[in-house]
């Protein structure tokens, strides 16, 4: 027989799922984070003979990896993983290569990376990191030129699309460009009283970086055109009206 003690992470199988219970082993699996003396012990008969051995195992390789943050339609990022000597990336998408330290990602929606690393002594851990995308700013309405009565009220209006989209008006009445306090929404309401520029910077979440709108002007006039001509297309027979 062969006994082995203690019992202390020893398994029967190499795949360390069975615990070792006492039972008589030629070969037993040590499986633990700290090292251990084991005393196997073989019996024949009335004689017995005991041997030691130390199992010292090799800790983990720490493997990190920095979350990161782009801009989709952008330069994409680095990631730079660290505690290992060899390195496999999953998912490859949006990937550079998939087995360096330092690939670049540039994926087009935010992918969480699982990163395995081996160290010299062959021991294996991973560590995941995410690539947040974020969407640009997109302007896709401009604001128009106004022509309105003096007192009026008058509204510029830009459409948009971003991640983390916000607003900031800014007017020009002939020193240059400024922001208004407080208009930050998507839409500026002005009372008429002055010839001015509107423009419109619209940002998104970093790294993103803003866009500025096309410049509108309102013009004081005696005359307020509340709606202008539209475009049409008919047939060759037909009539169009333009009002």
């Amino acid at each position: 027989t062969f006994l082995w003690t203690p019992a202390t992470d020893v398994f029967t199988d190499l795949a360390a799922t069975a615990r070792y219970r006492s039972e008589s082993l030629t070969v037993a699996y040590s499986k633990g984070t700290t090292p251990n003396t084991y005393t196997v012990t073989s019996t024949l008969g009335s004689c017995s003979s005991t041997i030691m051995v130390t199992v010292t195992p090799n800790a983990l390789p720490t493997i990190a990896v920095s979350d990161a943050v782009i801009c989709n339609g952008g330069a994409g990022t680095t990631l730079t993983a660290t505690g290992g000597t060899t390195y496999a990336w999953s998912p490859a998408t949006g990937l550079s290569a998939t087995d360096v330290d330092s690939p670049t990602a540039n994926p087009t929606a935010t992918t969480t990376y699982t990163i395995t690393g081996t160290d010299a002594n062959g021991c294996i851990n991973t560590t995941t990191a995410t690539v947040t995308v974020n969407n640009p700013v997109v302007i896709t309405g401009q604001p128009s030129n106004v022509i309105a009565l003096s007192g009026s009220s008058n509204n510029f209006t830009v459409t948009a699309t971003a991640t983390g989209i916000s607003y900031q008006w800014q007017v020009d009445t002939g020193s240059g460009f400024g922001d208004i306090s407080g208009e930050t929404n998507a839409t500026l309401t002005v009372t008429a009283s002055v010839n001015a520029s509107y423009r419109c910077v619209v940002s998104g979440t970093s790294p993103c970086t803003p866009v500025t709108s096309n410049v509108a002007t309102l013009t004081i006039s005696s005359v307020s055109f509340l709606t202008q001509p539209q475009p049409q297309t008919i047939c060759s027979d037909d009539t169009a009206t333009f009002s």
